[in-house]
């Protein structure tokens, strides 16, 4: 199991919002609702944990979402480790 380092997203998000989000990544049952109370919005949130679960990250698609590139680049990293 990987093991998600919170700094590694940042900068892009706050520092909780990176805890909840490695934590999620690491789970590999992310869940949106959980997502949203820690800050992102519901769109973003649902891609983020429809790619945790199926284990693998794309970038497009959460560039698409709304999410900044080098963000986007970590969280796909994050996820496919």
């Amino acid at each position: 199991m990987s093991t998600t380092v919170p700094a590694a997203l940042l900068p892009g998000l706050s520092g909780p919002q990176a805890i909840v989000l490695a934590a999620q990544i690491d789970a590999a049952t992310a869940s949106a609702p959980t997502l949203c109370q820690a800050g992102f919005p519901y769109p973003v949130a649902i891609e983020i944990a429809r790619q945790c679960v199926a284990g693998t990250g794309d970038v497009n698609q959460l560039i698409q979402c709304g999410i900044n590139p080098t963000l986007a680049a970590a969280i796909k990293t994050a996820i496919d480790a």
